[in-house]
């Protein structure tokens, strides 16, 4: 595992590439080192104090195992520094402050036996959380979380760590004096000191602030004298039950007979919310990696290295780790590019290990609170403060909110009002989405029927009697209501205008891309079938999907055999060819044939009757063939009675049908007068007579009768123009 100098300028001077890193390695070692300490002497305090020294150690060698996972699995040198965190150890907090009180009454040891399982069990609920979702690729839908409530729960935990700090060295009860007060002082001003460090140095920055307060402490202890009961103070001298644990440090040995499994089965709700902050934490870290190296992560695969490493050092007792984003940028900023870096925070770690009793000898208290107030402000700092001018103020009111509800009500109801807060923003924010997709008239929308002229004209008459709205998404409470506004408002009377007082007579919703529904919708569209029934509407239900059919099939309120309310139809093509036969039928359209269609064309009777009395006549039965795709021919057929399909040939050998043509339309005229061959076949729907001008018929009447010829044309030039003139009515409405 290398780091990356992406995005950052690495640190220039004297050493090389090897010796910068070696370099940041301990540096950053160190920084780690402090952490454990300072998180450590939080939790194993009181009654748990015989644990310190173990729970330094495992903190190190959770940071310890995922870096080596890392390094062993040569992953992706973006993926960064991976280091044992403290942010989900906040929600514990109320456990391990019962524990170190022993407030459970358990006997000694079975405290720290306790406390050590309870860690271990929330590693290994967030590894294996970690596992499941990478494998499953469920990671996107944490990132669906809104940013405001994220960042809520990252900022609660430093604010948590911040108070904790600041409990740990507020003077006992019944602590007279001013110089109660003095070890809380002290751990304010170390971590300022630590914060003036870091602005000037960064991670080594902080390391000098914190080796400068023990040194100064220490020699401060030796001039005054170890006798002074200002250093017996509180959260000044270390507290170490046994000498020999700052000499010989190991596990505790932890009989799971000690333990008191029914306060770890109590605490499993402070465990979930952990596991939350830590998978969280994982994916903000990663994107926060991720944006400043300018470099596309491979997510899964460091989710899957992080989770199995906390699977491993779940077993131990050890605490949550994942990828850290501080530590991994200050490592570019030293240019710690050299494979010597991970080897060099190994062995910094290992040492540390093993002198971790020597080290808590000599670490006030006040400097592990001065770190931990310095590390959860920097987080409050990073995702609560900073945010203030990039988001919008309701956005930072709630990120605050969760905070504010953390610090006085526990992380539990920080993270139910968290959760609750991201249901609310998630259908707030998804009802205000259009629904509609797309709204028009039946000029825009036609079915696939070619019917003739003179049904064409009152079809197009009557265009605005129909409201077509596209509908998309998914269907629910948040965006029923905004569906139902605009079927009202499409069935309302035009209030102006030519059409002033005009009601939209059909409603079709065309529901293709409507990804599904919940009972309030389904509602939402009874109570609309119902008024428009009551108002002789009807509304068309058109390739719904399964889901809203099978619901209003139960609820009944589907209508398919009256013409009000609601009808339900397997696709858009059907619903469109049932309004237009609807109004047809409503309007009394004239009988369309083939005469029909000669009179719209041509100047009188006589050449409407002149034309017929040239064509042939042929009869065909359901399903014959009366054009093949491929076939050259040079016939134009006039459709006198029935219907007939036009078909494409599918690539699994089947049919589909592409349009459906009426009594009076003309067929075959295109690939006539283009001399292209036929493009699709031509089948009768059922019986079918139809009128054949051939190229015999064609070439008398340009010997014989020139008039009725130019009169054939006319007719030809006129339905290709209708037809030019709906198609082009049609893309206008769709733009």
């Amino acid at each position: 595992m290398t780091i990356s100098s992406s995005g950052a300028a690495p640190a220039a001077g004297l050493l090389s590439g090897t010796g910068r890193s070696i370099l940041a390695g301990g540096i950053l070692g160190f920084d780690m080192v402090g952490r454990a300490i300072a998180m450590a002497a939080l939790l194993f305090s009181g009654a748990l104090a015989s644990g310190l020294v173990s729970a330094v150690v495992l903190m190190l060698g959770s940071s310890a195992a995922v870096i080596a996972l890392s390094l062993l699995a040569r992953g992706d040198e973006a993926a960064g520094v991976g280091a044992a965190q403290q942010g989900p150890l906040a929600a514990l907090l109320p456990v391990f402050g019962l524990l170190s009180q022993n407030g459970a009454g358990l006997a000694p040891g079975a405290g720290a036996a306790t406390a050590f399982v309870l860690l271990g069990v929330l590693s290994l609920a967030t590894g294996l959380v970690l596992v499941v979702l990478a494998l499953g690729n469920l990671g996107r839908f944490v990132r669906f979380l809104p940013y405001p409530v994220s960042s809520g729960f990252v900022a609660a935990t430093g604010a948590l760590l911040c108070a904790s700090a600041v409990r740990m060295a507020w003077p006992a009860p019944g602590a007279a004096g001013e110089l109660a007060y003095v070890p809380l002082g002290l751990t304010i001003a170390t971590g300022l000191l630590a914060l003036l460090g870091q602005r000037i140095a960064q991670e080594a920055g902080v390391m000098v602030a914190l080796v400068a307060a023990v040194v100064i402490f220490h020699l401060g202890a030796g001039a005054i004298g170890l006798s002074d009961p200002l250093l017996h103070l509180p959260g000044l001298l270390p507290e170490l039950p046994e000498p020999s644990l700052a000499i010989r440090p190991a596990l505790p040995h932890l009989q799971l007979g000690a333990v008191d499994w029914s306060l770890i089965l109590h605490s499993l709700p402070l465990v979930g919310a952990g596991v939350l902050i830590a998978v969280l934490g994982h994916y903000l870290n990663l994107n926060a990696i991720e944006m400043a190296g300018e470099a596309d992560l491979d997510d899964r695969r460091a989710t899957v290295l992080t989770g199995m490493a906390n699977l491993g050092i779940g077993g131990l007792g050890g605490i949550p780790a994942y990828p850290s984003s501080s530590t991994t940028l200050s490592a570019r900023m030293m240019g710690a590019g050299h494979p010597a870096f991970p080897l060099a925070l190994l062995v910094m770690l290992g040492l540390a290990m093993a002198l971790a009793g020597d080290v808590l000898a000599i670490v006030p208290g006040f400097v592990s609170g001065g770190l931990l107030l310095f590390i959860g402000g920097r987080v409050a700092w990073q995702w609560l403060v900073r945010p203030i001018g990039s988001l919008p103020w309701h956005e930072w009111l709630l990120s605050a909110l969760i905070v504010a509800i953390s610090l006085v009500f526990g992380i539990l109801p920080a993270v139910a009002f968290g959760c609750l807060a991201a249901s609310v923003l998630f259908v707030v924010s998804y009802g205000q989405l259009p629904v509609v997709r797309r709204a028009g008239s039946l000029a825009g929308f036609r079915s696939g029927v070619d019917r003739a002229a003179s049904e064409a004209a009152l079809l197009d008459a009557e265009a605005a009697r129909v409201t077509v709205l596209q509908v998309e998404g998914f269907l629910f409470f948040g965006t029923a209501d905004q569906l139902a506004r605009r079927m009202r408002l499409a069935l309302a009377p035009v209030d102006q205008g030519p059409e002033a007082g005009a009601r939209t007579r059909f409603l079709v919703l065309d529901c293709r891309r409507l990804t599904g529904v919940d009972a309030a919708a389904v509602a939402t569209l009874e109570r609309q079938a119902r008024r428009a029934r009551s108002q002789g509407h009807l509304i068309l239900l058109a390739g719904a999907p399964r889901a809203l059919t099978e619901a209003v099939s139960r609820r009944g309120f589907d209508d398919p055999g009256k013409k009000a309310g609601l009808a339900v139809m397997p696709d858009l093509e059907r619903a469109l060819e049932r309004v237009e036969d609807l109004i047809l039928a409503g309007q009394s359209a004239p009988a369309s044939d083939a005469l029909s269609t000669l009179r719209s064309f041509t100047a009188s009777e006589v050449e409407a009757r002149a034309l017929q009395a040239r064509l042939q006549i042929r009869d065909l039965e359901p399903g014959a063939v009366l054009i093949r795709a491929g076939e050259r021919s040079s016939e134009i057929f006039l459709l006198d009675q029935g219907r007939l399909g036009i078909y494409v040939s599918r690539p699994d050998g089947g049919r589909l049908r592409l349009r459906l043509i009426g009594a009076g339309s003309i067929v075959g005229e295109m690939a006539l007068y283009l001399g292209l061959p036929r493009t699709a076949d031509v089948i009768a729907e059922g019986p079918a007579r139809v009128l054949v001008m051939t190229e015999a018929a064609l070439a008398d009447l340009a010997q014989d009768a020139p008039a009725e010829l130019a009169a054939w044309h006319a007719v030809m030039a006129g339905a290709l123009a209708d037809k030019l003139s709906r198609t082009t009515r049609a893309f206008a409405d769709f733009s």
